[in-house]
């Protein structure tokens, strides 16, 4: 009988470690790490490839459409919440906010690489920061984005907000911010 006792811990533990890694590691599979997030970003600025970066951001209709279902369906919001949410993204707001992230694609990072002369080549990821940002209830995740990087011997950082998960991909990193900085990410 003890021998079955110890026969039925083992295997109850066993069962329970098992299953208690599956859980975790399917856990840690659905959630998306903000860093990953923020690498993939400054990969794509730095490929300096402008209709890449604006295909891969852009908010286009199938995002529009997504919404639209999204919020249809939400049972928690009222009417006019859902009239907001559709002022939110519309097609009219969406060509504003791509205009907007190429724009600020152009002026910001573009600039500011030429400014500082900087070589794409020789960037190196350093860091990230991650605030959600979604202040109101627009029914997406919304984040925003503050990556440090490096070249050579100088720190640079940028900030992007915001950063929208629509339809399973983050759309319109808007940068808002790119300077000069020391190692601990103070602005010079």
């Amino acid at each position: 009988m003890i021998l079955t006792d110890r026969l039925l811990h083992k295997l109850t533990t066993t069962l329970f470690v098992v299953l208690t890694s599956f859980f975790l590691s399917s856990f840690r599979n659905s959630c998306e790490d903000p860093e990953t997030i923020a690498r993939i970003f400054i990969d794509n600025l730095i490929r300096m490839d402008a209709s890449k970066f604006e295909s891969e951001y852009s908010i286009s209709q199938t995002d529009i459409n997504w919404f639209t279902d999204k919020v249809k369906l939400d049972s928690l919001s009222d009417e006019e919440m859902k009239k907001e949410l559709f002022s939110f993204l519309n097609t009219q707001s969406v060509q504003s906010h791509n205009a907007n992230l190429m724009s600020k694609y152009k002026h910001v990072w573009i600039d500011n690489i030429n400014k500082y002369n900087i070589d794409t080549h020789k960037i190196q990821f350093v860091e990230s920061k991650c605030v959600l940002t979604n202040q109101k209830n627009k029914n997406v995740l919304e984040l925003g984005l503050t990556i440090k990087f490096r070249c050579e011997n100088q720190y640079y950082t940028i900030e992007v907000d915001p950063l929208f998960k629509l339809n399973n991909k983050w759309k319109y990193g808007t940068i808002t911010n790119f300077y000069s900085c020391d190692k601990f990410g103070r602005g010079k």
